[in-house]
């Protein structure tokens, strides 16, 4: 692009170049606004009791899901932190843990406590109409309307120093009635 120089000093094109700059100068500092805010978070959930860490428990930070490694491990990025951001861990066996998130705070130990959930009776039956039985009650369990689920899917192989494999992916997924 070649710009020629030309007597600017009064008139309409002064004003539109005056305007033009401000908006350029807007844009560069909005962008580096946003992206100075911008953090990554990871951390480790482990057995309030034993120390141990929760492999695949769910890691939710508005609306981005993740689910914890073999070791226990999380690393959750661009994330935008701000006064109600919370960090929620769910996992089967366990009460659900919620966290406030400060943009200082990038690296955490999550403790989950252990919970027991009483189950009550369970009748085990057999018999020549059991599988008659189980399909003439499918519409007591299973909604029979249309549905619509979105997932994110996260996953990355590492080792001490280096990145060996990342994937990520949405899935859009449609189960008719």
């Amino acid at each position: 692009m070649l710009f020629v120089a030309k007597d600017i000093s009064a008139g309409p094109d002064r004003i539109y170049l005056k305007c033009l700059f401000i908006a350029f100068l807007l844009t560069l500092f909005s962008f580096s606004e946003r992206t100075n805010h911008l953090t990554t978070i990871e951390g480790i959930v482990k057995d309030e009791e034993t120390d141990e860490p929760i492999p695949f428990a769910h890691v939710v930070v508005g609306d981005v899901v993740t689910l914890t490694n073999l070791d226990g491990k999380f690393i959750i990025s661009n994330l935008d932190i701000d006064s109600h951001s919370t960090l929620q861990v769910s996992v089967i066996g366990y009460d659900l843990r919620k966290q406030k998130l400060t943009e200082s705070q990038n690296s955490m130990t999550i403790y989950m406590k252990p919970s027991t959930v009483r189950l009550e009776e369970v009748t085990i039956k057999s018999g020549p109409n059991l599988m008659k039985d189980v399909f003439n009650r499918f519409h007591l369990n299973y909604e029979m309307s249309r549905k619509h689920f979105l997932g994110y899917y996260r996953e990355d192989l590492s080792g001490s120093d280096s990145v060996y494999y990342i994937a990520e992916g949405i899935l859009n997924i449609y189960v008719p009635p």
